[in-house]
């Protein structure tokens, strides 16, 4: 019990002092993190909804073309 409380406290002072270290040394203030980041994530999904839609085109016309050859 001792060594799971010892592995805690050692995990919450380095998760503590890895995010001061990762605030401290960010190049970019807040602001432009955040844009950036929904900029990326925006485009991201709109390239995943483009994907899925041919691919969704794709397979619409595959099972056109196997219903045809059934009939």
């Amino acid at each position: 019990m001792k060594n799971i409380v010892s592995f805690l406290h050692g995990f919450g002072w380095g998760l503590t002092f890895g995010g001061v270290a990762v605030l401290l040394t960010t190049p970019h203030s807040g602001s432009e993190v955040q844009t950036k980041t929904s900029t990326w994530f925006k485009q991201t999904a709109q390239e995943w909804r483009k994907i899925r839609d041919e691919r969704r085109a794709e397979l619409e016309a595959q099972l056109v073309d196997l219903t045809k050859a059934l009939s």
